[in-house]
């Protein structure tokens, strides 16, 4: 009796946490170690990818170990790119690493007016690693909280990888921080150019003796934008921690 078969057989679910490759990306690479008795599937959650498998077999034990063999493999392949296997959150993840190595992060932010120091935040113990946050919505304030000069404001603008380097080296040297991140961009609807559209975004970041600035293009909403920026800028942060 095949439904007397199906009941009799127990389950074990895992969840892999991904962030930096699109649903096509993912399938393409893991989509092959699906077998008979391990379902594969993902689900898009805020420019983050969520990968079940769910193993099934005669034992919970096998279940557990057809699971775990399959998770291997999916590591392998997806390397750094999965955050977390344990239902961490990204910022519960750049947390727990800052912490764990003992690390104070500051950060200048922009265009996200402090989502990505209120997502760092909202992690219990963030207090141990994170003590200065800047939001410089304004050139003012950009000059007067952190230093930017003026002169590379009039020249280059507030969006510019000239303007986000002295965020984020500036802001670092105030705060006396480990690591520290900037952030500059057009949220839009309004206030691109044909050089600078809407959803363009510098981000800084500056630890040990290196300062490194990327430019990021977002296309989206305003809400969507400050977020894919402060999870990027999260992902930068744990991809440090990780080689540190």
């Amino acid at each position: 009796n095949l439904d007397k078969e199906i009941s009799s057989k127990k389950t074990f679910s895992k969840m892999l946490k991904v962030f930096g490759l699109s649903e096509s990306e993912v399938a393409h690479k893991i989509q092959k170690y699906a077998t008979k008795s391990t379902y594969i599937g993902f689900r898009p959650y805020n420019y983050e990818l969520h990968v079940r498998l769910i193993s099934s077999a005669r034992s919970l034990t096998q279940a557990k170990k057809e699971n775990n063999k399959i998770e291997q493999k999916i590591k392998k392949s997806l390397g750094n790119y999965i955050y977390s296997s344990n239902q961490d959150s990204l910022p519960g993840v750049v947390v727990k690493a800052l912490l764990k190595k003992k690390k104070f992060i500051s950060i200048a932010e922009s265009c996200t007016g402090g989502l990505l120091s209120s997502m760092i935040t909202d992690v219990a113990g963030a207090s141990k690693c994170f003590h200065y946050g800047f939001v410089t919505y304004g050139n003012n304030a950009k000059e007067s909280m952190i230093g930017v000069d003026k002169s590379i404001l009039l020249k280059y603008g507030a969006v510019s990888s000239q303007c986000v380097k002295q965020m984020v080296v500036n802001s670092r040297r105030i705060s006396s921080s480990d690591i520290s991140i900037a952030i500059s961009g057009i949220a839009g609807p309004f206030g691109g150019t044909d050089s600078k559209p809407v959803g363009t975004v510098f981000i800084g970041v500056s630890y040990d003796d290196k300062v490194r600035v990327k430019r990021f293009f977002f296309p989206g909403s305003r809400d969507m934008f400050k977020l894919r920026t402060s999870l990027s800028c999260l992902d930068i942060i744990r991809r440090i921690l990780l080689f540190k």
